[in-house]
């Protein structure tokens, strides 16, 4: 146990090291202690969240749990533009959930929810924002919608030192439609998970769900990137002796990418020298995060199936072997698109199945030990199609395009 210990503050001192300037600039931007306050009595700010229990979306969901003996799930991020993009693909959601042969039981937000600088800090204001920009798009959608943060979220046009305090206006939306100011048609189906039975429980950026045989796991990967909750987060990874992962699937969301041909590129070398983030060490953050070792034989990349991102304006999928067997699903063309960098196959990121620079999201449906991933356009058509089964063995997954 002292040697866990002395790993996780060792690992926290090499990923933090090179934030410690931003922590005075980002307490000079978090000091509208007025505009705070109004958040502050809707939701804690303790940055300790539900003892770090895998949630049950059943106990927590109970009603919209599917009644089919399959899960299936939207992906998409970088949405909140407010402009035509976001509407096409807005709708080619709803158009594609319509469909009874296609059983959407939840949604997943990746980051960057609202452009160009997250919500205000005071709660009406971004109350405004969040009608505008989220509820007008997604209220309509008959299933919970599950969000991380993205640098959008918390600085200014997305670049500079964060204002951490912007995590509150976001947790503080959802306890105001909680609580009753809604539309007739904005009900609360979107959430920062939390055991709301607990009073010493609250909604937080990283979180846990177990839903059947999968395992969904929630990174605020905008923290890991300057240094802060990294502990924390790691904790999510630690499943305790009581539950066995092993024959479920694992997903994790984050809204940086691992592996990317777009703009920013891979983690460790964020930019490609076209953009690059300074202020962040290029990714290496969450390159270092991935391959945190959990024990001598395994790495914290070894227990996760898929991993889904955003921050990259386009959709990609990559198919790693090494260092750690995982899929990595590039989903953040829900309200724009950038163009990909590196299209030529010299200069692909290895293992790269599939790409391209336009709208849409990202669908997903297990059964058992089977997932098969859909990249949906915005006119709700199939792009691409992956059939995944993990292996009884090997316990990994083990992929087959579909040919159309």
């Amino acid at each position: 146990m002292l040697t866990q210990k002395l790993g996780l503050v060792i690992l926290n001192l090499l990923l933090g090291s090179t934030f410690l300037f931003h922590a005075g600039c980002a307490y000079f931007l978090g000091s509208r202690a007025a505009d705070i306050e109004k958040a502050a009595a809707l939701v804690s700010k303790d940055e300790i969240h539900q003892n770090n229990k895998i949630l049950s979306f059943k106990e927590l969901y109970p009603k919209f749990v599917s009644s089919q003996n399959q899960i299936g799930f939207i992906a998409l991020g970088d949405m909140g533009t407010g402009d035509e993009g976001q509407k096409r693909v807005s709708d080619a959601i709803k158009k594609w959930c319509a469909k009874a042969e296609h059983n959407c039981d939840f949604g997943l937000f990746l980051g960057d929810n609202i452009y160009p600088s997250g919500l205000d800090l005071d709660v009406n204001k971004a109350y405004l924002q969040w009608q505008s920009l989220f509820l007008r798009y997604y209220s309509d959608l008959d299933f919970p919608q599950f969000l991380i943060l993205g640098n959008h979220d918390y600085s200014r046009r997305g670049v500079g030192s964060p204002n951490w305090d912007k995590a509150q206006s976001y947790f503080a939306m959802q306890k105001m439609t909680q609580k009753g100011r809604q539309t007739k048609n904005n009900k609360a189906k979107w959430y920062f998970p939390y055991d709301a039975s607990k009073d010493s429980a609250h909604p937080s950026s990283w979180y846990q769900l177990q839903y059947d045989n999968l395992i969904l796991t929630a990174l605020d990967t905008q923290r890991l990137l300057y240094g802060k909750d990294t502990s924390s987060q790691l904790e999510l990874f630690n499943f305790g002796p009581k539950v066995d992962t092993s024959d479920k699937i694992h997903v994790v969301i984050g809204h940086h990418p691992l592996y990317s041909n777009g703009l920013h590129g891979n983690a460790g070398n964020y930019g490609n020298g076209l953009a690059a983030l300074t202020e962040q060490s290029h990714g290496m953050a969450l390159q270092n995060f991935f391959n945190y070792p959990l024990n001598p034989e395994k790495k914290l990349c070894d227990t996760i199936d898929i991993y889904i991102s955003g921050h990259e304006h386009n959709r990609q999928i990559i198919k790693k072997d090494l260092p750690c067997q995982t899929l990595f699903i590039v989903s953040g063309a829900g309200g724009k698109t950038d163009r990909l960098f590196r299209v030529e196959k010299n200069t692909l990121e290895s293992d790269t199945l599939w790409q391209a620079a336009t709208l849409g999201f990202t669908y997903f449906l297990i059964k058992d030990d089977q997932i098969k991933v859909n990249m949906i356009n915005a006119e709700a058509e199939v792009d691409y199609s992956l059939n995944c089964v993990k292996d009884g063995v090997d316990k990994r997954l083990l992929c087959r395009e579909i040919e159309k």
